[in-house]
């Protein structure tokens, strides 16, 4: 039980680091396109 709960905490930190990612790295490609562009 406690290792299935551990497990949990684990994937649901993942997620959160995953759908924490997604916003810098798009931050980052346009700000990389912008400097491109200009």
């Amino acid at each position: 039980m406690d290792n299935d709960q551990r497990y949990s905490k684990l994937a649901k930190d993942k997620t959160f680091v995953t759908w924490g990612m997604i916003p810098v790295v798009g931050f980052f490609g346009l700000l990389v396109s912008l400097m491109i562009f200009i």
